[in-house]
């Protein structure tokens, strides 16, 4: 009988913190078993029970998000060493070149700037600013400190990858020139009911949405697309532009 537990979550999520995953990992592992627990109810698991999951994903859901959440529930049940509940990922075709759609254009990314400057939004304003003139990510900001600005380069230790992001000169200028203004060595910190929160930034999922500055009045009133937004949402962007001084 396999029968799913809040125990046997538990057991799985200490057994990836020991593995030494991350955080954020952890999380997402934690979620997406839970999602399924409540799909599937208090009824005893089967390999149907998991296929129709995955079909009843993939109606909701692209096969990216889907093969991600089918892939933290295999290896819940590899743990478990329930090898017969394993199901296969979703088969796509793999691209050898990006959509239009998922590029962002330099003209584009000025007025997202251009947006956050006529909102006084300045920490949003030099965080595009660090996207888009360096490539990282989201998840990676937090490295770019007062010693990072000081040395010309962001030591980045993420998901236990460590590797050095350079920091363009003119970028480096604006934020000794920002950085005065804060309290704090990290510049991109959230605050949170009052005190500084040890999240480095939001999470990318709530990133646009939290911010109407970028999503409202760049697409509203400088006819930003909608479709092009999600780039600075999650991954360093393709093409790197140079920074730009509006202040």
């Amino acid at each position: 009988m396999r029968k799913l537990t809040r125990e046997l979550i538990a057991d799985f999520k200490n057994y990836l913190i020991e593995e030494e995953k991350s955080k954020a990992t952890v999380e997402k592992y934690e979620r997406d078993i839970r999602a399924f627990c409540v799909w599937l109810g208090e009824k005893e698991l089967t390999k149907g029970d998991v296929l129709n999951f995955k079909a009843y994903l993939c109606e909701k859901y692209t096969v990216s998000s889907v093969n991600s959440m089918m892939s933290s529930i295999n290896s819940f049940f590899t743990y478990l060493e329930w090898f017969e509940l394993r199901v296969k990922t979703v088969k796509v075709q793999k691209q050898i070149f990006a959509s239009r759609e998922k590029e962002l254009t330099k003209s584009e990314y000025e007025r997202l700037l251009l947006a956050a400057q006529k909102k006084s939004n300045k920490r949003l304003y030099f965080l595009m600013q660090g996207i888009c003139s360096t490539g990282i990510r989201v998840s990676e900001l937090r490295f770019i400190t007062v010693e990072a600005i000081n040395r010309g380069r962001a030591e980045i230790n993420c998901k236990g990858k460590r590797r050095c992001a350079f920091l363009p000169n003119e970028l480096c200028k604006m934020l000794k020139n920002y950085v005065r203004e804060q309290t704090h060595l990290q510049l991109f910190l959230r605050l949170s009911i009052g005190r500084i929160s040890e999240v480095s930034l939001l999470s990318p999922t709530v990133f646009l949405r939290k911010t109407p500055y970028a999503y409202t009045l760049a697409q509203r009133q400088y006819g930003t697309c909608n479709s092009k937004m999600h780039v600075l949402k999650y991954y360093c962007l393709c093409s790197l532009f140079s920074p730009v001084n509006l202040y």
